[in-house]
């Protein structure tokens, strides 16, 4: 009989818990109930296993939704654009290897579905991170929708300010990106943030994105594009410079002031 489970499925789950090819055909209805029941229960779960076990290495595996972003990009789970609610990420199903190094260091490996075209939506992706005094460095890389990414992060203090770098480059497998002329672009971002006392804060960032349009008549290009629709690419130009203030007054009430501004740049 088929799993209850399967319809609660998405992406790599929903993926997994359908029956094999053969499934249906004469003599395969065993095999394709095993099928279903080996994956039962994949959805918001969380399944731990310890790799030291049979690798004799102090690594653990898991199979667990998940709103985890990570420090470089935010490719397995960003904001699609017609999420009204961004105080909420819904998450997605995923297989998390971790292997740690040191207290505050480890290397992560991740495979995650994002969407019903497998395996073209299957993406994984590999990350070392690791903390050096009072900075943390990062290196990714890794395959998302048919993407090949490779990513840096930095991340340090220096007399009462905290600043932050991030770059990325991708080789895009998308036909569209062919025609658009962005088989292959770069995105970084810098910024700092400091708190000028226990209630204020102040955050400025600059941000480059060479996937951007270069002239206002590539505007509606760039909102057609897949990587657009599901929130890998938030805006339409290619450099921005943003600030904001926050004033926390009260412990249940903050406000803030934000400042954005599109940079034009001249050729």
């Amino acid at each position: 009989m088929e799993s209850p489970y399967v319809h609660s499925h998405h992406g790599l789950a929903q993926y997994l818990a359908k029956p094999p090819p053969h499934a249906g055909h004469s003599g395969s209805h065993d095999t394709g109930c095993l099928y279903h029941d080996l994956f039962l229960g994949i959805d918001r779960r969380l399944y731990p296993f310890p790799l030291s076990i049979i690798w004799f290495i102090p690594a653990s595996i898991s199979v667990t939704r998940t709103a985890s972003a990570w420090p470089v990009l935010d490719l397995f789970t960003p904001f699609a654009p017609q999420r009204i609610d961004r105080d909420y990420k819904p998450g997605i199903d995923a297989i998390r290897v971790t292997v740690p190094l040191s207290d505050f260091s480890e290397i992560e490996i991740v495979t995650a579905g994002q969407g019903d075209n497998m395996p073209q939506d299957l993406s994984y992706a590999a990350m070392g991170r690791w903390n050096i005094a009072n900075s943390d460095i990062a290196l990714m890389a890794g395959r998302f929708h048919e993407d090949t990414v490779i990513a840096g992060f930095f991340t340090t203090d220096y007399a009462g300010v905290g600043y932050r770098l991030e770059v990325a480059h991708t080789e895009s497998g998308d036909e569209l990106d062919k025609q658009l002329d962005r088989r292959r672009f770069w995105r970084a971002t810098a910024g700092f943030d400091y708190q000028i006392n226990p209630d204020v804060t102040w955050v400025t960032e600059l941000a480059w994105n060479e996937y951007g349009a270069k002239r206002a008549d590539e505007y509606l290009k760039i909102i057609i594009a897949d990587r657009f629709s599901r929130g890998e690419i938030t805006s339409f130009g290619r450099a921005y410079v943003g600030s904001s203030l926050n004033w926390q007054f009260h412990p249940l009430v903050n406000a803030s002031v934000a400042v954005l501004h599109k940079v034009v740049l001249l050729r």
